[in-house]
């Protein structure tokens, strides 16, 4: 085996034996969109805060947005035009984020959007039901 060939080939080794093995995938259009479709609250929100606060795990925050739900599409919680609701998720700091799929947006404070949620187990709260593709802009 020619030399180059064999630096490349423990090169490749060593960058794959020491890589994160849960780095995020990318997925395909249609996964989102399923997620979307199988969102347990499909609501049009406008956001009226967000508060964010360093993470336990480095790299990261984590998000409470506060959003009064202008018009519900669906919702398995009961949720109506004028409820406030507050939505937990955590974010990866532009700084520490690392090529695969991409991240749950943060929307701008005041922002209008269509966002799929879940309920947070017994919690009050609410999480993104659908990765990357939970907040759509309209």
């Amino acid at each position: 085996m020619h030399p180059l060939k064999k630096f490349v080939v423990a090169i490749s080794s060593l960058f794959f034996a020491f890589a994160p093995a849960n780095l995020p995938a990318v997925l395909p259009p249609s996964v989102y969109e399923s997620m979307q479709k199988d969102a347990p609250e499909s609501l049009e929100i406008e956001v009226l805060r967000i508060q964010r606060t360093p993470s336990s795990e480095e790299g990261k925050e984590d998000i409470t947005l506060t959003a009064a739900v202008v018009k519900v599409l669906r919702s398995a919680s009961g949720l109506t035009p004028g409820d406030s609701i507050q939505i937990r998720y955590r974010h990866i700091l532009p700084a520490a984020m690392m090529p695969g799929a991409p991240q749950i947006p943060v929307p701008d404070d005041g922002a209008k959007t269509i966002a799929f949620l879940k309920k947070k187990d017994a919690s009050p709260f609410y999480e993104p039901a659908a990765e990357a593709m939970s907040f759509n802009k309209f």
